[in-house]
């Protein structure tokens, strides 16, 4: 006896593009299927309407949180505070957005703010983008991208930062100065290097290879600066400090990757300098100075 097929009512649901709607439409009447659109009474009568109305209200809540996510981008720096770098080690007068610049990376570094896209909500802690609730509040992003136009001065902007951090027990915030770092001149001693004057000179960077500290400080929490730019890029670090700091407020050491200088001795300086090359040479290394001394902060150039 042969079996009598069953047939079950079947409804589909079917969702395109409005430029693909005459596509899909000749390819379901070729079925030999039957088509409601939300143009036919018939449409009123079944399940599809709800599907239609629970879209069409999906879609609208999606718009709107869609629009506050957006809203919180822009917020970040807003109201940020224009701050003066410390004048015993900076000579040069920023200009206000320069000023707004250096309140902006203080603030990276130091704010306690939630990360973008999460804000508090009765206690909890709310991650608008996917909608997900924590107790558990998240630690605050440090650091950032100072995407200034070239010649706009970031690299006296990031010295005022650094020279912020000498002053730290003087003044509210850090900030890393473009400080103008003077010639370094051999020690009676040999070889040995210490800051001269500030008379102007042609700046030859094999002049730092020693550093400009001799001493070796016990130092109790990061103060260092590592500061990695292409070898090119050494001479104008170099320039700046030259021309933006006081003789002697910042310790300079130009790391190269032949010289392997103790974790100590990098430390005692304010800012260690060092080309892209040198830290890739070391990258793979298994003793590395670089890799090995927690830095206050690293800024790659």
């Amino acid at each position: 006896m042969a079996e009598v097929p069953i047939v079950f009512p079947t409804k589909f649901i079917f969702f395109a593009f409005s430029d693909a709607i005459p596509t899909v439409q000749c390819a379901i009447e070729d079925g030999s299927l039957h088509l409601f659109t939300p143009n036919d009474h018939e449409f009123g009568l079944s399940e599809s309407v709800i599907v239609n109305e629970s879209t069409s209200t999906n879609v609208s809540k999606e718009r709107r949180r869609v629009d506050e996510i957006f809203a919180l981008v822009g917020k970040e720096g807003k109201g940020i505070e224009l701050l003066e770098p410390p004048k015993v080690v900076i000579l040069t007068e920023l200009f206000p957005h320069q000023k707004e610049g250096l309140g902006w990376l203080v603030h990276r570094e130091n704010s306690q703010d939630l990360p973008l896209f999460w804000k508090e909500k009765n206690g909890a802690f709310l991650k608008v983008l996917r909608n997900h609730l924590t107790n558990d509040r998240l630690e605050p992003l440090k650091g950032g991208i100072f995407g200034d136009d070239m010649g706009l001065g970031k690299t006296l902007t990031l010295l005022s930062l650094i020279a912020s951090n000498k002053l730290v027990s003087s003044v509210s915030y850090t900030l890393v100065d473009d400080v103008g770092t003077s010639r370094a001149r051999k020690h009676k001693s040999g070889n040995k290097r210490v800051v001269s004057s500030r008379k102007k000179h042609k700046i030859d960077v094999d002049d730092y290879n020693g550093g400009f500290l001799d001493r070796k400080y016990k130092v109790s929490s990061p103060k260092t600066t590592l500061v990695v730019c292409p070898s090119l890029v050494l001479t104008t670090w170099i320039a700046q400090l030259e021309q933006h700091t006081r003789p002697g407020s910042l310790q300079v050491y130009l790391y190269h990757a032949e010289h392997k200088k103790e974790v100590d001795l990098l430390l005692s300086h304010d800012i260690v300098l060092t080309a892209y090359k040198t830290l890739a040479l070391e990258f793979s290394s298994s003793h590395s100075p670089l890799k090995e001394i927690e830095w206050l902060r690293v800024i790659l150039d």
